[in-house]
């Protein structure tokens, strides 16, 4: 396992997680404190303190989020912005697309 903060303290935003029993939902905001890629599950895992004060870490591929430019507060968006992305989520998992940043 290899721990990198080079995220840390950077703005996320939740766009959907599988865990049945969290509490956060779609547009909420959080401060990443690391991330950390599990070698031997291959699980790419972001840990996040949530705004709500919730503590759920998101894992890259099965939980989708937006990682917002360094100095947005925020994330406020348009919904046409909203739309656009999600759009283009629908294409890159249909074509199995994969982004070199991560997102």
């Amino acid at each position: 396992m290899s721990l990198d903060r080079t995220l840390e303290g950077r703005r996320i935003r939740l766009i959907s997680t599988n865990d049945p029993y969290t509490k956060l939902e779609k547009g909420d905001l959080g401060t990443i404190k690391w991330e950390r890629l599990d070698d031997l599950w291959g699980d790419d895992v972001v840990s996040v303190k949530w705004d709500s004060g919730s503590s759920l870490s998101l894992i890259r591929g099965r939980d989708a989020f937006t990682i917002l430019p360094e100095g947005e507060e925020s994330g406020m968006m348009t919904i046409d912005e909203f739309e656009d992305g999600i759009e283009q989520l629908n294409h890159d998992k249909f074509w199995g697309v994969e982004k070199e940043d991560g997102n």
